[in-house]
């Protein structure tokens, strides 16, 4: 499945979700602390894993983004 992924999303995004797969809730400003990028970028990323239904918001200030399981959010397998 995460090979399906690799090529589907942009380095950058396969990035920010493997990290979300890993730490759970995290906030974009934690995101790019753990992967040295600005907060802007990761709220990019982010919106591309949203509309593919792999990632979803908690919260409202500061917003926190979970992964869900590839499977379940693409409808595979």
């Amino acid at each position: 499945m995460q090979n399906i992924l690799e090529k589907i999303l942009s380095p950058q995004a396969n990035k920010v979700y493997g990290l979300l797969n890993k730490g759970g809730e995290l906030t974009a400003k934690e995101i790019g602390k753990k992967l040295k990028v600005f907060p802007n970028a990761v709220y990019r990323e982010v919106e591309k894993l949203k509309g593919l239904g792999l990632v979803f918001e908690i919260g409202k200030h500061p917003v926190m983004f979970k992964s869900k399981e590839p499977t379940e959010s693409l409808g595979l397998m």
